[in-house]
């Protein structure tokens, strides 16, 4: 047998899986999905920080022991090391990949407190009160990183669109564009979906389809 044939997997008739690959597409929790990024952008040997580390999740299904990862949190206390993704303490150029999982959404915002409890969105700074406060706080994290970052190294970027007052607010396209004017070129993206999404089941009126996925950038820093 070839070794593309002992790669494959047989499921029913006219089936075939290749479980070796790397899918855009992910259903489950962000470990799993970070899991398979993690085999195609994080090279052996790689320097990692998780700029948000919010008690390592991203990391719980992913073999580590490929690369040197630190966590960064402003508010967890057990990250490794207690800073501001906005003013990270290390020397320009030091790192390979910088992931970035700020909170989405203000906290205003009609999600449940149980919610805004779980991601401390109370507490992070500089939320703000409106969508564009919450993307000013990407953009600053998504500059540093890139001060950060070595020449080809790339800023992983978790994100999710939201809606408030009847209004779509495209936090995925807001984001690229905002790539694209700091200096990053879009590398790939992936979609992660929720088994069991957060907020209420039913509603009086439904506006807009409730949403149940989310996003993972990876930009790519440039060599010039």
């Amino acid at each position: 047998m070839s070794a593309l044939a002992e790669q494959l997997a047989f499921e029913g008739p006219g089936r075939v899986i290749a479980p070796s690959l790397v899918m855009t597409a992910h259903h489950g929790r962000n470990a799993e999905m970070i899991a398979s990024v993690a085999r195609l952008y994080i090279p052996d040997g790689a320097v990692v920080i998780d700029a948000t580390w919010g008690h390592g999740g991203f990391w719980h299904r992913t073999d580590r022991s490929r690369f040197r990862l630190l966590g960064m949190d402003l508010l967890d206390p057990g990250a490794a090391l207690k800073a501001d993704f906005r003013r990270m303490p290390f020397r320009d150029k030091s790192a390979d990949v910088v992931t970035f999982d700020p909170p989405y959404v203000p906290v205003t915002s009609a999600m449940k407190r149980d919610i805004h409890a779980t991601y401390r969105n109370e507490q992070a700074p500089d939320l703000g009160e409106h969508h564009y406060d919450v993307m000013a706080l990407y953009r600053a994290g998504m500059s540093e990183a890139l001060r950060v970052l070595r020449p080809g190294g790339t800023c992983w970027v978790k994100c999710q669109d939201m809606t408030t007052g009847r209004q779509q607010h495209w936090s995925v396209v807001i984001l690229h564009g905002m790539a694209l004017e700091l200096g990053y070129r879009a590398q790939d993206m992936f979609v992660l979906v929720n088994p069991q999404p957060p907020g209420r089941r039913t509603a009086e009126r439904q506006y807009h389809a409730r949403r149940n996925h989310s996003y993972l950038w990876i930009f790519r820093k440039g060599h010039r």
